[in-house]
């Protein structure tokens, strides 16, 4: 078995929508999406979507049927930390295999922005219950 990625086939591709592994195995073109939005992923298979999954688990396996009859494997996921891979496998044999890392500085600015709001929030929280007991005490001790 052999896999071939023809130039007619576009190359592995990062959009805002989608990230798409596309390859050819046996001459079917198999393209693999996984929304970069959505928990969706989904499976075409010769410009025809044939499996499509909503799913929060960290690695999805979609089971396509070649028009031969043969099914093949196809798992989307993350691996711990930032990359994102596809893999595809028939009859025991891994067909294809591709991933994506991403930045790490995109990972290293979500956990500065969690920190800042919470530093945010435990210097707000006491000013705000401070600023409630003044209006509670003013508006009891006017009436």
């Amino acid at each position: 078995m052999t896999n071939t990625i023809t130039h007619s086939i576009p190359q592995m591709k990062v959009s805002l929508g989608w990230v798409t592994f596309p390859f050819v195995y046996k001459g079917q073109q198999i393209i693999a999406q996984a929304s970069t939005w959505s928990p969706r992923t989904r499976i075409w298979l010769n410009d025809e979507i044939v499996d499509e999954i909503d799913s929060w688990k960290f690695s999805e396996t979609h089971d396509v049927t070649l028009p031969d009859g043969e099914i093949i494997q196809v798992t989307l996921g993350y691996r711990w930390g930032t990359t994102l891979y596809c893999e595809a496998h028939a009859g025991g044999q891994k067909l294809f295999t591709k991933g994506i890392t991403q930045d790490a500085k995109g990972v290293v600015a979500l956990g500065a922005f969690l920190a800042a709001g919470l530093a945010m929030g435990a210097v707000m929280y006491p000013l705000g219950v401070y600023i409630g007991e003044a209006i509670a005490r003013a508006s009891g001790a006017g009436a």
